[in-house]
């Protein structure tokens, strides 16, 4: 999938559906590679989920 093909999502609809690991980490390659070229400097951070979630 691209980053086109994936739906808007957001955190605060209850219920809200949300990305699998892998597929936000393919979502977030995509997009530092789509934009990443544009800028001299990039800043990553993540912050590993939530502990004893149910994807973890």
């Amino acid at each position: 999938m691209t980053i086109s093909t994936y739906p808007s999502f957001t955190l605060f609809v209850a219920g809200a559906e949300r990305l699998i690991h892998g597929e936000a980490v393919t979502v977030t390659l995509q997009s530092l590679l789509a934009y990443g070229p544009q800028r001299h400097h990039w800043a990553v951070a993540w912050s590993g989920g939530k502990a004893g979630g149910s994807d973890a």
